[in-house]
């Protein structure tokens, strides 16, 4: 594969997956790289999911593909512990060196479940992003995690998170001051149209963008909706999308129908690139999660000037700053729904709240910053690599 501008560089990416809000930074980083010369690569668990094959249709031809048949034997499965397997990178990057001599690569790990506990990776060239703090009940997933993580560490590799919580909190957690903060970015493709251009006759538009759980908060949400006064209903719209178990896409389904809301609330399942067809139609993206990294949803929000509303934790207050973009809530229906009558009412707030939001966008979260601070880590790692 021909590369670009003369670069000499190759970025291997590395992830369990390319769903949610890490496949769009990790689209986000090659589409950059693509565009600076860089050759880019991905290596990856064959599993058939839309996201998946999504992504990789999104690169047809331009990236190159390495993906990895994963056999897991029936304990790990039962336990849910493909951390503890994780990508054969080492073997990888020995094959990629032996066909592409005089290349300077650099293996970029998106999580610690693509590193694995048990798997070779003495000697690489390896950048590892911290995602979001593992938040599994599951105090051996958690465990393990934290296991990977101080490997790396000890074994002098590179490590960032997307969010200075999320960095603070591994820091602290593996006593070490090593793990950096490079704050998500994200790309503003299509162009909102402000609320104050519409006709005054088009509904107030609300958004939920997430895996629909209950530690995302879908209920609180959909129960702050449904508490609202008719005058308020018919004046405002909610859309959730992404996917969930089986078990909450009916419950939400169900409500739906139980409250007699099917005019205006909707379930419309996954969203391909949503920041760039749904998310610029919003007036209001609201997410009560319970554990965050830095969501990307509300990046991408902020870029089109949409306000937010979402829970004080994580890497959330990188974006949501009180009263300028947006309004923290509690996990319960009762503040939700406040919050959306007083930026529903008061247009003079709402268009304050939303030019802060693009200035902070512009200021903190584009996809050029981001992907700059990420190629002087690169740049790091192979300095060190060849000495």
């Amino acid at each position: 594969r021909t590369m670009r501008n003369g670069s000499n560089r190759y970025i291997i990416h590395v992830s369990w997956g390319f769903g949610g809000g890490v496949g769009t930074v990790i689209a986000n980083l090659i589409e950059y790289q693509l565009a600076a010369g860089y050759r880019v690569g991905v290596i990856y668990p064959v599993r058939e999911n839309k996201y998946d094959v999504s992504f990789l249709s999104r690169f047809s031809g331009e990236i190159d593909c390495y993906p990895v048949e994963m056999r897991h034997n029936r304990v790990i499965r039962q336990l849910r512990l493909s951390q503890i397997i994780g990508l054969p990178i080492k073997r990888l990057y020995r094959q990629v060196c032996l066909q592409n001599p005089g290349l300077d690569i650099v293996i970029h790990a998106h999580n610690t479940i693509a590193v694995g506990l048990l798997r070779d990776i003495s000697k690489l060239p390896l950048l590892v992003t911290l995602h979001g703090i593992n938040a599994s009940k599951g105090v051996t997933s958690q465990w393990v995690t934290q296991g990977i993580a101080k490997r790396l560490i000890r074994s002098g590799f590179k490590m960032n998170a997307v969010s200075h919580q999320t960095a603070e909190y591994y820091n602290s957690v593996l006593g070490t001051m090593e793990i950096i903060p490079i704050l998500n970015g994200t790309r503003v493709k299509n162009n909102t149209v402000s609320r104050s251009q519409r006709p005054p006759s088009e509904k107030f538009r609300i958004g939920y963008l997430a895996y629909l759980t209950d530690a995302k908060g879908w209920r609180h949400l959909f129960d702050a909706y449904a508490s609202l006064d008719e005058q308020y209903k018919a004046r405002i719209n909610l859309t959730f999308a992404g996917i969930g178990p089986e078990g909450e896409v009916s419950a939400l389904q169900n409500s739906i129908r139980q409250h007699g809301l099917e005019g205006s609330v909707r379930y419309i399942g996954y969203v391909e690139n949503a920041g760039d067809t749904l998310v610029p139609s919003l007036d209001l993206v609201v997410l009560p999660s319970a554990s965050e990294g830095l969501p990307l949803t509300l990046v991408e929000a902020i870029a089109h000037g949409v306000p937010i509303l979402a829970t004080r934790v994580g890497g959330i207050p990188e974006v949501l700053i009180e009263g300028v973009t947006g309004y923290f809530i509690e996990r319960n229906p009762i503040d939700i729904a406040e919050k959306i009558r007083i930026l529903h009412d008061d247009e003079r707030l709402y268009e304050s709240l939303s030019n802060n939001a693009r200035d902070l966008y512009t200021n903190k979260f584009t996809v050029e910053r981001m992907a700059k601070e990420y190629s002087r880590v690169y740049d790091s790692i192979l300095m060190c690599f060849k000495q």
